[in-house]
């Protein structure tokens, strides 16, 4: 806490840091301080790891939801996905938007942003129900993907645009998965990456949420040391040790 907002070289990790501060209940400004930085950035992880902050109750004089969402809105590509660069919908950053815009899906604007957003993934979607980035079937991007899935509820979850032939994106994710019990980055890989576990363990848990009639992963269960200023229908993300592994396994 004794570390400006300003002293980590990247908006995004200091937003993802005080993030993690308000999951542990940490009290200070930092948040608060990183947002405030964050609304000068026009870049699309800002607004998203901004809006995460948002939905959490931290202010800003700076920045509120209504140009959060503005900005986001107005990032969306003609396919109906963002992307950090070019202009085509990427996977990643497609379901990472949808993640922040979960709690306000019910707004008219935001539904058709996140409809439009569905399709995109969709269309992008492989037929033994997995994903790619960098041009690479991957554990992330079906991570990233089946987390967005489940913090729009456990009916898009169900939703057939992300049926296919082979599977669903969490029956291509588990493929991923190793007998030492963690996930590989690539199918061909017999190596567990850490960066692929973390976020499939994550994905799985969101998933497992959803389907209990929980919120979005990234909206946090009341602490005692934060008060009640959240988005409404949010609850918080749970360790991925609450997904069992017969569930996993499935």
């Amino acid at each position: 806490e004794e570390a400006s907002a300003r002293e980590i070289d990247s908006v995004t990790k200091a937003m993802r840091m005080a993030l993690t501060m308000l999951a542990l209940g940490e009290e200070g400004d930092f948040p608060a301080r990183t947002l405030d930085r964050g609304a000068v950035e026009q870049s699309l992880m800002p607004q998203v790891f901004g809006l995460h902050l948002v939905n959490n109750g931290v202010q800003s004089a700076w920045i509120s939801r209504e140009e959060l969402l503005r900005r986001l809105l107005a990032l969306q590509l003609e396919d109906g996905g963002w992307a950090v660069i070019g202009a085509s919908c990427d996977v990643d950053c497609t379901a990472m938007v949808l993640q922040a815009l979960a709690p306000w899906k019910e707004e008219s604007a935001i539904a058709e942003a996140v409809d439009r957003g569905l399709e995109a993934l969709s269309a992008a979607q492989l037929e033994n129900g997995g994903f790619t980035g960098m041009g690479m079937e991957n554990a992330e991007s079906c991570a990233q993907v089946l987390l967005a899935l489940s913090c729009l509820g456990p009916e898009t979850l169900e939703d057939p645009r992300f049926q296919r032939p082979g599977g669903t994106v969490r029956d291509a994710l588990l493929r991923f998965r190793r007998e030492e019990g963690g996930f590989a980055h690539a199918l061909t890989d017999e190596k567990i990456n850490e960066t692929a576990t973390v976020q499939a363990y994550y994905a799985l848990a969101g998933e497992a949420r959803a389907r209990r009639g929980e919120g979005p992963s990234y909206v946090l269960d009341p602490h005692p040391s934060r008060g009640e200023n959240r988005a409404e229908d949010g609850t918080e993300a749970e360790a991925a040790e609450d997904t069992n592994e017969g569930e996993v396994g499935q």
